[in-house]
């Protein structure tokens, strides 16, 4: 039997004594029971000679494989060889691509991979281009600017700098002997479009002397190389950079801008713009008004203080504790003639304002008949930390069975449904998607999925953005009231709220105990806003396990007693334990507990 790489040249050996000597020499192959006869005048052969009755195949393909024998003559007679089998190992190349789609960013380095596996080896690798199966290619080598790959080392093909131009249909061709294989397409994907800029559109009213900071929150591909702010009053536009006198913020890193020490002048229509390189992007305008307000201070016996809304502040200063009701008391006084026709509050928490009325979530009163402001969770009118609801409306026919979202964050994928934490709605019933106390996390792309007995369909794509941040525990409060006249705003009451992590007291007394008797690990938690869950972890040879209530032979391990019961320790139980408890604020660890159990042997 024979062996021979495809494309190589193999000769089968043959060697014939006779007397009186041969005259004639031929072979014969079989191949699927086909019968081909090869003498001197056959193409691709050498040998079959009376001096050289071997057979030498020259450049052996696939159409070479079979049985082969010799046919010898003299003057006497013919004689025929025993049969020989040549296999011809190899084929065209079998060319392979990781994906069909391949996303890259804006001005990154991108590589198409290319996996090939052929024998013979290749002798030329390149790739072609195209923008669809309907349009011409253009053929991709080493030599090309910008590339690098496309060669026999090195199959696969790297972009240098990925730009929309480099958006096509990729494809992978390897040659050696037997052929070219052309790889399935790849569709390559620049992902790159000019920012997309936020701020919060609700109009911002601040007095003099304080500092006022204009959220803005920017999504680009490619990242963002340039922020700046454009001022709008009276029809004259004013740059705004990093540079600015009395500014802080308008730069990549923090677009946000912050006026120190606002005065009147600064009023006027803001708008965020940032710049990348496949644009500009602006914000719509958000309004900010510099006021010098009226105090209710004022001299009693000028006529004109007289015509503005008088507030009057039962206490400048509130204690409360985090998550309880607290209600900022006021009362205003307005004249028949100039009756007050609008009542609003603003919060003033680190440099953040925002406009709190009757239609704020978590916020009741704030009326011209009922000036008290009521606040029943710490965030106000803050779209971080709010509620907030992704609509999803079904018609299906039959009936929708089942739900789910997706959102995508930075390329990756998740799926929420009714059970994930944090989260409402996700029902046959109810399908949109309500998020609880929305922070950074939630930032993404969202999609509603809904499945039916005949199949899922899916809703075309939302953004969620967030902006703004976790405010601070101590704010200042004014009472804002208008009339025809103008406006009044009483002076700053002061709302702290008490809050802090909690605080887990253990004794550090390590513990021994013997096999079988009950134990008891003391730990004391003191937390406001009170604790909402209370767990233990024991570490033992690298291992944590988590202990709470629900665990074997425990008692203990709540809110309401968070000191831990083992009941009958066994030596399994030894390790070193830690008291963990969670409130609304965060989690406090406490010191570790060293238990250690074993056996009592008595004589």
């Amino acid at each position: 039997m024979y062996e021979s790489v495809y494309g190589e040249d193999v000769t089968i050996n043959y060697i014939v004594i006779a007397d009186p000597p041969i005259i004639g020499v031929y072979w014969e192959r079989v191949q699927n029971g086909i019968k081909t006869i090869i003498n001197r005048d056959s193409v691709g052969y050498r040998g079959l000679s009376s001096t050289d009755p071997s057979l030498t195949i020259i450049y052996n393909t696939k159409t070479h494989i079979g049985t082969y024998r010799c046919f010898a003559t003299n003057v006497v007679g013919a004689s025929v060889s025993g049969s020989t089998t040549l296999h011809v190992i190899g084929d065209k190349p079998t060319v392979t691509t990781t994906s069909s789609i391949l996303n890259a960013n804006f001005g990154d380095s991108v590589t198409i991979e290319c996996i090939v596996h052929a024998i013979p080896t290749p002798r030329n690798i390149y790739w072609k281009k195209r923008i669809n199966n309907h349009t011409p290619t253009m053929s991709i080598n080493k030599e090309c600017p910008g590339i690098s790959g496309s060669s026999i080392e090195t199959p696969s093909l790297t972009i240098n700098y990925a730009t929309p131009v480099n958006e096509r249909y990729y494809s992978c061709f390897v040659e050696n002997a037997a052929g070219v294989t052309e790889s399935k397409p790849v569709n390559l994907i620049v992902l790159a479009y000019v920012p997309e800029v936020s701020v919060l559109l609700q109009p911002v009213i601040i007095s003099t002397g304080l500092d006022v900071t204009l959220k803005c929150s920017i999504r680009a591909v490619p990242p963002a190389i340039e922020v700046y702010w454009q001022r709008n009053s009276n029809d004259h536009q004013t740059i705004i950079k990093s540079s600015s006198l009395n500014i802080n913020g308008s730069t990549v890193g923090h677009p946000s801008l912050t006026i120190r020490k606002a005065s009147v002048s600064m009023s006027g229509e803001y708008t965020c713009i940032t710049r990348n390189p496949v644009g500009t992007g602006r914000s719509l305008p958000t309004i900010l008004k510099v006021e010098q307000v009226r105090n209710t201070r004022s001299s009693p016996g000028s006529q004109s203080s007289n015509q503005y809304p008088i507030i009057d502040v039962a206490k400048d200063h509130y204690k409360v504790v985090y998550g309880s009701a607290v209600t900022l008391v006021t009362s205003i006084r307005s004249n028949e003639k100039y009756p007050a026709r609008k009542v609003f509050w603003q919060l003033y928490n680190n440099g953040v304002v925002m406009t709190i009325n009757s239609e704020t979530k978590g916020v009741y009163g704030n009326s011209i008949d009922n000036s008290s402001l009521t606040i029943q969770k710490k965030q106000y009118a803050s779209v971080y930390g709010e509620d907030i609801t992704l609509n999803c409306n079904v018609k299906a026919d039959p009936a929708i069975t089942d739900v789910y979202w997706e959102r995508v964050q930075n390329e990756t994928s998740m799926i929420i449904n009714q059970g994930s934490v944090g989260v409402q709605g996700i029902t046959p019933q109810n399908p949109s998607l309500i998020i609880i106390s929305i922070t950074d996390i939630h930032i993404g792309k969202y999609r509603c999925f809904a499945s039916n007995a005949v199949g899922t369909s899916g809703s075309e794509s939302m953004s969620l953005d967030v902006i703004g941040e976790l405010l601070q525990m101590t704010a200042l409060y004014s009472c804002v009231a208008e009339n025809i006249v103008g406006i009044t705003g009483s002076k700053p009451v002061i709302l702290i709220v008490r809050a802090a992590i909690p605080e887990v007291i253990v004794p550090q007394t390590p513990l021994t105990v013997e096999v079988g008797v009950d134990v008891t690990l003391n730990c004391d938690v003191k937390s406001i806003p009170s604790a909402t869950e209370v767990y233990w972890e024991r570490k033992i040879n690298n291992s944590t396990t988590i202990i709470n209530r629900n665990s074997l032979q425990v008692e203990g391990s709540t809110v309401s007693n968070p000191s831990l019961t083992i009941q009958s320790a066994s030596v399994s139980m030894s390790g070193k334990y830690t008291c963990i408890a969670n409130n609304p604020v965060g989690t406090d660890y406490g010191v570790e507990t060293v238990l250690n159990g074993k056996f009592i042997f008595c004589n």
